[in-house]
């Protein structure tokens, strides 16, 4: 008996917590940020990571007052927006959603060539996004057949 109330319990509580979730206001933006709390990268993938997104999206929602979280419309204005990524340089999104960039060429340092800690990897050479990233058209993606047709 013990058990059924207590599984009952903990249906209410989740039914009641989503019901809080449901009620969000229509200015809310949810970004998920896959991060690297614990490992090697967390340098530079761990908490900053979580916090500049939450920075990026109090930025733009102070730029954009009359947002509505309209996801299509998000894209859209994703795809127009030129970019210039500090780490991968010009960026364009594709009508099939993948970001086209520059890609570098790295091969490991012997320890000897090894200056520092983090001093692993010397570039050998740079793809453009066009080289790196496999056509729109042969991605079979309903999306880019959507932007032919319109």
């Amino acid at each position: 008996m013990r058990k059924v109330l207590y599984l009952v319990g903990m249906s209410l509580l989740g039914v009641s917590l989503s019901q809080l979730a449901l009620a969000e206001t229509a200015r809310s933006i949810k970004i998920g940020v896959l991060n690297d709390a614990s490992g090697p990268y967390s340098d530079n993938a761990g908490e900053g990571s979580v916090t500049a997104a939450k920075m990026a999206a109090e930025d733009f929602m102070q730029k954009h007052p009359g947002f509505k979280n309209d996801a299509p419309a998000v894209i859209r204005k994703m795809k127009e927006t030129p970019i210039d990524d500090d780490l991968f340089g010009p960026v364009v999104v594709r009508s099939d959603g993948r970001a086209i960039h520059n890609m570098y060429i790295l091969k490991a340092k012997s320890p000897a060539a090894s200056r520092s800690k983090w001093d692993l990897l010397e570039q050998v050479g740079v793809l453009s996004g066009p080289e790196a990233f496999r056509p729109a058209d042969d991605g079979g993606c309903s999306l880019v057949e959507q932007a032919k047709n319109n």
